[in-house]
């Protein structure tokens, strides 16, 4: 299988897809002027952090801010990491393999950002069918290769990213349960996706109304759900005042008719 950190690369050099600054949301940057350390991390892990931030960005176009919090942080559903595409932001939780991380939410940007209708084409409504969507698999396959394309140097966090697709795919299978996984069952079946048809051009066409504040949707997938939700809240404040309106202009015809009747 080809390595998606070069094809990348050749997607980009081919036009398959345009750099899109989403009107600021996107603009270029480098990772000192992007991420935000809550608590304390090493220099060492810092250095480490910017370097690969800037490379990721150069290699998918993508510039989110990001805010990083100590270990120990508890983010929903008790994931490593968010991507919240309204702000074009990453929430992520120290950890040994960090990088892992910071490769998974940036390729969720990249898919938000360029290929928007595969990115809300998703839906479920369980760990195992967040694990099996086509967006999720894409992030952790970008994240094995970029870590494979890096060499020697992460070639143990390349292992991990291997072991923990074995444990997922057990899962998938129901040869384990998603508890080994530490993801929790309950956020997943409370906090439904449901899929939200748009074009590929998606964010060229509305990316003031893509980035309304009203879209707090927390999670890179969750966006879907809420959009969804906002969709059918719109169809019926809509229908509502078409009836108001349609009354209204009923309301005149007859005044008009009592007046004629009057006249004559």
């Amino acid at each position: 299988m080809a390595n998606r950190y070069y094809e990348t690369q050749k997607m980009y050099n081919n036009g398959q897809f345009v750099f899109n600054s989403l009107n600021g949301y996107n603009e270029a940057g480098s990772a000192q002027s992007k991420i935000t350390i809550k608590g304390h991390l090493d220099d060492f892990s810092i250095e480490t952090l910017y370097s690969n931030y800037d490379q990721i960005a150069h290699n998918l176009k993508v510039y989110p801010t990001i805010t990083i919090y100590p270990r120990g942080y508890e983010l929903k559903g008790d994931m490593g990491g968010f991507y919240h595409p309204q702000y074009n932001h990453i929430e992520m939780v120290d950890h040994w393999y960090l990088i892992t991380i910071l490769s998974h939410e940036m390729r969720h940007a990249f898919q938000f950002i360029y290929f928007p209708d595969l990115y809300y084409a998703t839906e479920y409504r369980s760990v195992r069918g967040y694990l099996n969507s086509e967006i999720e698999r894409d992030a952790r396959g970008y994240s094995l290769d970029y870590c494979i394309a890096k060499g020697y140097k992460y070639a143990e966090e390349a292992a991990y990213n291997r072991e923990h697709e074995e444990k997922i795919e057990l899962v998938l299978q129901n040869r384990l349960s998603p508890s080994v996984l530490e993801l929790s069952e309950t956020y997943f079946s409370s906090n439904p996706v449901v899929a939200y048809s748009v074009p590929r051009n998606y964010h060229w066409q509305n990316y003031n109304q893509s980035y309304d504040q009203d879209y707090d949707q927390g999670y890179a997938q969750s966006n879907v759900v809420y959009m969804e939700r906002k969709s059918l809240w719109g169809k019926l404040v809509d229908g509502f005042y078409t009836l108001i309106g349609c009354a209204g202009l009923l309301f005149i015809v007859l005044i008009i008719l009592g007046l004629v009747i009057y006249l004559i």
